[in-house]
């Protein structure tokens, strides 16, 4: 793939600086305190990004989004993450608007990033299963857990220089099956279903590398009624050990958004390089 630095600096076109590449990022934001995080400043120096708050304006979001799809008006999604359940979108007013986005975005072939509750809302537009681990015995995953990963996952671009001794950051109770046609990337010990990519640059990611210490501790604060009915979970603790790695995971957090430009300029660019032969 070409350098996401220079695609994004540099004039695609014989007209140079009059047509830079920017690839229009559209970011679906679930809930207030579950931002891009460490994500936002290299996807925003490559992109010009958009942010939909879901949770601030539900009828406002639908119509956006409706808009969007009618005019194909973005070129990449990052879908983040929320306490909700995907199996429960009837009753989460916004979480069939931003199925029907990432329907339209798998449909024109597009990147996409799931995180968490991103990643199965596109397990879900994918046919697959998505479930609470308690049906399948599983207590919910919260903190700092490291993964393993496939033999796939150990050559896909995304994890360039990921060392699977080191912890990411978990915070989820639900789970999906690894969508037919893609390929299973990540593991834990409590779930197998971490992370996948189908086709070319659609990603689900069901842990955390965008997380700071500074989020996981407002998590703690803000999901205390959670934490308290969970008698394996030390909230203390998952903020203590959020400094300790806060720089490693930021480390994957920039593998992960630097390959993700790649994957928004290389689609942005295909139609071009088409045109040209």
């Amino acid at each position: 793939m070409p350098d996401s630095r220079s695609l994004a600096r540099a004039g695609s076109a014989p007209g140079g600086d009059a047509d830079l590449v920017r690839p229009r990022l559209l970011v679906l934001q679930h809930v207030a305190c579950e931002p891009l995080g460490t994500f936002e400043a290299p996807l925003r120096e490559a992109a010009d990004v958009r942010v939909l708050q879901a949770y601030a304006d539900p009828a406002a979001y639908r119509h956006e989004l409706d808009r969007l799809v009618k005019t194909s008006g973005y070129d990449a999604v990052v879908a983040l993450g929320g306490p909700m359940s995907v199996y429960e979108h009837t009753d989460v007013e916004f979480l069939d608007d931003s199925l029907r986005l990432l329907r339209d975005a798998l449909h024109r072939e597009l990147p996409i990033l799931g995180i968490c509750l991103g990643s199965q809302l596109l397990a879900w537009s994918l046919g697959a299963q998505v479930r609470a681990g308690r049906t399948l015995g599983l207590r919910k995953e919260i903190g700092w857990f490291p993964l393993q990963l496939t033999e796939r996952g150990r050559v896909d671009p995304i994890f360039h220089g990921f060392r699977e001794e080191e912890p990411v950051f978990h915070w989820h109770g639900d789970t999906y099956d690894i969508p037919e046609g893609a390929w299973h990337l990540a593991r834990s010990a409590r779930y197998p279903a971490q992370a996948f990519r189908w086709g070319r640059w659609a990603y689900g990611l069901q842990f955390h590398v965008e997380v700071t210490a500074a989020l996981a501790a407002e998590w703690v604060e803000v999901y205390a009624a959670e934490l308290a009915a969970l008698d394996y979970v030390d909230g203390a603790a998952v903020v203590d050990q959020a400094a300790r790695h806060e720089a490693a995971l930021a480390d994957k957090a920039r593998v992960v958004a630097a390959y993700f430009v790649e994957c928004m300029l290389e689609s942005l660019m295909e139609p071009r390089v088409r045109a040209e032969r």
